[in-house]
């Protein structure tokens, strides 16, 4: 099994570059977070992957936020992929994305 990492750094709305991985590889996406503030990232669509592990980690640059958000996702097909994460806070009962931070990644899977 083949891991692959990437890190982007979000201030508000953020457009990751193309990032191309053979169907067996685990992506990971790591996004820079403040988790201590109560807003995490959420996947929007998890149609086109699984979420094999959503965690943490302290950022050790420190300089923009706290924390590091790591996402690892199988895909189950070829193909290409928008994913798109928001800035929310989860234990809202009505999030409302439309004025949330976002990141979006293509993912090419052949």
């Amino acid at each position: 099994m083949l891991f692959t990492s990437l890190i982007c750094t979000c201030k508000t709305n953020t457009v990751d570059s193309q990032s191309t991985y053979k169907s067996n590889q685990i992506v990971t996406i790591e996004i820079p977070s403040n988790l201590g503030q109560g807003y995490q990232w959420q996947l929007t669509d998890t149609t086109s992957c699984k979420v094999i592990q959503h965690d943490s980690k302290p950022n050790p640059n420190n300089q923009e936020s706290s924390d590091i958000e790591i996402f690892k996702l199988k895909f189950g097909r070829k193909g290409s992929y928008h994913l798109t994460f928001h800035y929310v806070r989860p234990f809202d009962s009505d999030i409302d994305t439309s004025g949330t931070k976002k990141f979006i990644k293509k993912i090419i899977i052949k």
